[in-house]
């Protein structure tokens, strides 16, 4: 399965054509630009980004020692 599985394959599959509308099969189209965008605000040549979301606190203890 490569990564356009879902554009490639299940939107030209026939048997998906009832639980697909116009709709979401623009969106599913839609979103491989989208997540390459996302991709590239994060990856390049020159640095690498990551983001991490947790529960802690603002500058509590706890999310100093998690980011050390």
């Amino acid at each position: 399965m490569g990564k356009l599985y879902l554009n490639k394959d299940i939107l030209n599959d026939s048997r998906f054509d009832d639980f697909i509308d116009d709709d979401i099969n623009e969106r599913i189209k839609d979103s491989i630009d989208k997540i390459k965008d996302a991709k590239d605000l994060l990856v390049s040549d020159n640095y690498l980004r990551m983001l991490i979301i947790t529960n802690y606190g603002n500058e509590g203890k706890d999310a100093f020692n998690f980011i050390k």
